[in-house]
């Protein structure tokens, strides 16, 4: 989908690109928010166009790429047992959206300094299933904008012939602007040590720690702790296996919440403070992938503790399977799946959700610089809790896309 146009004299002069493309795509999809009751059907067109700008130097590597996109409406449908609600209109799913980010590294002898940078702004609707979901909605409300900024600077050292280093620290601010969901604050730092037991085979030790805080009435900030430790097994030139895996403590401070009961013997309600929590809990990931000249495909499987809108820490298992497959020059075919389970890491309040999406893809490359594709994504979710139950939803959609010639510069 990139173009690029490299500009050099030689071995050591800069390097500059540009990147860039729109797309065009009309979707339907039956069942928006994927829950059981109220469930809204959309139709709508959405534009998004993108610019990258690279340069390269034998030092210095930078990209910064910005892409913006909007849609728009045209079919609504409310499906629900309750005559009271008022049909949505179809502006009230629209929105706009952006990001803007910027990757920048310098090496120089054995240490390489870098900087990543990320604002964005999109809707609910398309970052909410893969965070808490959207089951908690209680009535029909439309696109809420959710506000991201993320700052990550890393540094890579290497020891010796055999040993490497690399720290990265990461800040993530993310606001809401819907009291449906919580704004939060998350830091997090890890130091991951590289070691080539052989020239197929690395060893990786990673102690890792991280701080969620939420922006709620009663804050809540959760600490984590951890150890992983694993292997980077390059099998042979076209498989290989990342493992990694560990134990990590969780500390969860809820800043004076509670609820409050009645007395039976004075009649009176009284405040009960929630009580600080600790447990812990394994996290790893693990990566498997395979690449051929036509096909390939990519398995992943995930533990970790993520920040998450609901206001609190999440334990986010996940796993994943994609596969692509281009049997002529201009078409290509791509499956993507994921299946997971998010819960709160601690034991006061728990959402329990169990959610799996799979989508295929085809395109085909019917001019120089354009693609048409069609694509068929189906998504269900499942919760604990029955006043939200389980519920899927299927989404249709065409495209036309465009890219950048490479005599752009």
């Amino acid at each position: 989908m990139l173009v690029a146009c490299l500009c050099s004299a030689n071995a050591w002069a800069a390097e500059t690109a540009i990147v860039g493309g729109m797309d065009a795509n009309y979707s339907y999809d039956d069942n928006v928010n994927v829950v059981a009751g109220n469930k809204i059907a959309l139709a709508g067109l959405k534009l998004e166009g993108f610019g990258e700008l690279q340069y390269r130097t034998p030092r210095l590597d930078t990209k910064t790429r910005l892409t913006l996109g909007a849609k728009r409406n045209n079919y609504t449908d409310l499906e629900s047992d309750n005559p009271l609600l008022k049909e949505p209109d179809d502006s009230d799913f629209d929105y706009e959206s952006y990001n803007l980010n910027t990757d920048v590294s310098y090496a120089w002898e054995r240490h390489t300094l870098g900087i990543y940078g990320r604002i964005e702004q999109d809707s609910n609707i398309n970052t909410q299933f893969a965070d808490g979901g959207l089951g908690g909605l209680r009535q029909v409300q439309g696109s809420s904008n959710v506000d991201t900024t993320v700052v990550r600077p890393t540094w890579g050292w290497q020891l010796t012939e055999r040993q490497y280093l690399q720290t990265t620290l990461q800040a993530q601010f993310a606001d809401y602007q819907s009291d449906r969901y919580v704004n939060y604050d998350y830091y997090s730092a890890q130091t991951t040590w590289f070691y080539s037991w052989s020239e197929r085979v690395q060893l990786q030790v990673r102690p890792l720690g991280a701080r969620y805080e939420n922006a709620a009435q009663f804050s809540v900030t959760t600490d984590t702790y951890g150890l992983e430790a694993g292997v980077i097994w390059s099998i042979n030139e076209k498989v290989e296996l990342n493992v990694l895996g560990g134990v990590t403590e969780v500390s969860t401070d809820y800043g004076g919440r509670g609820f409050f009961i009645f007395d039976p013997e004075t009649g009176q309600p009284e405040f009960i403070e929630l009580e600080d929590e600790n447990n812990n809990g394994f996290t790893g990931s693990g990566d498997l992938s395979y690449k051929e000249e036509l096909y390939g495909f990519s398995a992943t499987v995930n533990a970790s503790y993520s920040p998450s809108s609901n206001g609190y820490l999440q334990e986010d298992n996940r796993a994943g399977f994609s596969f692509y497959w281009t049997p002529r020059e201009r078409l290509r075919f791509d499956l993507d799946t994921q299946v997971g389970m998010t819960d709160t890491s601690g034991n006061e309040f728990k959402n329990k959700r169990t959610f799996g999406q799979g989508a295929v893809r085809a395109s085909y490359q019917f001019a120089r610089e354009w693609w048409v594709s069609g694509r068929y994504r189906y998504r269900e979710q499942d919760y604990d809790r029955n006043s939200l139950g389980s519920a899927d939803g299927n989404l249709f959609s065409v495209g036309v896309s465009y890219k950048l010639p490479k005599d752009i510069l």
